[in-house]
């Protein structure tokens, strides 16, 4: 059996989780996320709506500890783990 990474539609509704943890509630489809693989570790590519994109930016850099300034953003798959700790802490912040 092989290693499994996470699909776009995980990764996507993990960001989607992140901006609701931070109030974010407006109409739409807010970010879109794409898979880049050669057959490697894949890496994600993010598209932000623009509404949401300063937000989402300004919580990924302080989650990844880098900045994202140009879009699309690549989420190499140690940010994809972050992003999953940072989502799972604020789940758990919430219901505690």
């Amino acid at each position: 059996m092989g290693v499994r990474f996470p699909t776009r539609d995980t990764v996507q509704a993990a960001l989607i989780q992140l901006l609701h943890a931070k109030g974010y509630d407006r109409p739409g489809a807010w970010v879109e996320v794409s898979v880049l693989s050669k057959g490697g570790v894949p890496a994600y590519c993010v598209t932000p709506t623009s509404q949401a994109a300063s937000l989402l930016a300004l919580e990924l850099a302080s989650i990844t500890g880098r900045r994202l300034e140009q879009e699309p953003w690549v989420l190499q798959q140690g940010d994809v783990n972050l992003l999953f700790g940072a989502v799972r802490q604020e789940i758990s912040a919430r219901v505690s």
